[in-house]
């Protein structure tokens, strides 16, 4: 495993402000697997060091993604890098800022008790639709408020919100709700999902629509109401109501990089994140390379299933013998357990590398395609600036997010189960096909 290294940065202003926009320019470029932690100089005044750890990056030359990040962070001043803990050991305090949004957090068995697994999705096609919900805008709306009030919690609490607000009947359809408010950047996931955390109130510009912007992450009425005061705002609902309406302002420009409210209140103004997103984003052997590995696991107690491209089924052939796993690569769900004992993780295993890893069931599904030679396939409407992708075909959460983030809005779904993205410029989906090796056709009509 690589060492985590660090970057330090001179740099001047509040403490406070500084560690807030550095977590929040991490945040929503979806790079809190790269940069997790960050440490202060001891006793800071004036002009004082931040060191920034790296995860997983052996070269000593710094990425071009991170030198990028660093200035959206106004991370303007002489760096060092690389730079090791022991370096820079004496020099900081032994507090370290997590960027994700979360403190301390206990230790938690490999097998605790959850209400599943937040991941295990199962295809869009095999959800029941529920029933027409007048009030479901509203439903969500008030999930959102109420994430944005309580800040930060465990995967199981947001099944429980879920469920009293009568969005979820049980943490099956929970998932897919946890799975759009991520893609819409509302809020932020640890990488095994067992843990979130509201978004900092940010405006988002739209880059195939001059002067139009969303509100993402935080909101509450009372912050609603304080923005609708220096903007004229407007709402659209989410395609088919499966998320918090689009909160919507026109003809904005956004010279300063945040607005303060009547309150005293700061909502970020961070410009077109989608195409920033894009091209932080890795390619998907990069990616897969990032996820979550799950060490020393033993199977031997487990019911092991495979999925076949349809469903989960059993797989006697797969065993392990000593350390050595024996099976095919691919999609699995284990279970240990039975009755109100029983728990589940679902992984992508890696026969050649002999890695087990954990990520969004979709991403984990496409790696499946990508290890089995499938093409995949998106269409680009250049007169309408739109992306298409096949329901079946899905792609992972954070590359989908960069999708969503151009124009605030989940994708609509087609009768010929395709998945529509608006407001999508031709630039960010050449970008994103290339880096998922993708087949992108152009259709001009």
């Amino acid at each position: 495993m690589i060492e985590r290294r660090y970057v330090g940065v001179e740099t001047v202003g509040r403490i406070d402000q500084v560690i807030d926009r550095i977590r929040s320019t991490v945040r929503s470029l979806g790079q809190t697997h790269l940069i997790p932690v960050i440490k202060l100089e001891k006793k800071p005044r004036g002009r004082f060091l931040v060191f920034l750890a790296l995860e997983g990056v052996a070269d000593d030359r710094l990425p071009v993604t991170v030198t990028q990040l660093l200035r959206a962070a106004g991370l303007t001043g002489r760096h060092y890098w690389p730079l090791r803990l022991a370096e820079i050991k004496s020099m900081v305090s032994g507090t370290e800022i997590e960027t994700v949004g979360f403190g301390a957090l206990a230790y938690k068995p490999l097998w605790g008790y959850d209400p599943g697994d937040p991941y295990d999705l199962a295809d869009d096609d095999s959800m029941e639709r529920e029933s027409e919900d007048p009030e479901v805008d509203d439903r969500y709306n008030r999930l959102l408020y109420w994430c944005s009030v309580t800040a930060e919690g465990s995967w199981g609490t947001f099944v429980t919100a879920c469920q009293a607000l009568g969005i979820a009947r049980d943490s099956t359809h929970a998932r897919h709700v946890f799975r759009r408010f991520t893609v819409l950047g509302h809020i932020e996931c640890s990488s095994d999902g067992s843990r979130w955390s509201i978004a900092s109130s940010a405006v988002v510009l739209c880059p195939t629509q001059s002067g139009l912007g969303f509100l993402c992450g935080q909101r509450t009425p009372k912050l609603l109401k304080q923005f609708s005061e220096r903007f004229d705002v407007g709402e659209t609902s989410q395609p088919e109501s499966e998320g918090p309406v689009r909160v919507e302002v026109s003809d904005v420009t956004l010279s300063p990089d945040h607005i303060e409210l009547s309150s005293g209140n700061i909502i970020y103004a961070v410009g077109i994140v989608s195409t920033s997103l894009g091209m932080f984003l890795p390619d998907i052997d990069e990616w897969r390379e990032s996820l979550t590995p799950i060490e020393k696991l033993n199977t031997t107690t487990c019911s092991i299933e495979r999925w076949d491209g349809k469903q989960y089924s059993a797989c006697p052939d797969f065993y392990q013998r000593d350390d050595l796993y024996v099976g095919e690569s691919g999609l699995y769900r284990l279970t240990r357990g039975e009755g109100t004992s029983t728990h589940r993780m679902t992984l992508y295993f890696d026969n050649e590398s002999q890695k087990w890893v954990k990520g969004d069931w979709y991403g984990l599904r496409f790696l499946v395609y990508k290890h089995a030679g499938i093409e995949c396939e998106a269409v680009y409407h250049e007169l309408h600036s739109e992306l298409m992708v096949p329901i079946s075909q899905r792609w992972p959460m954070l590359y989908e997010r960069s999708l969503v983030l151009a124009s605030g809005r989940l994708p609509s779904r087609t009768a010929d189960k395709w998945l529509s993205f608006s407001a999508v410029p031709e630039q960010l989906a050449v970008l994103l096909s290339d880096k998922l090796r993708i087949s992108l056709r152009r259709v001009s009509q």
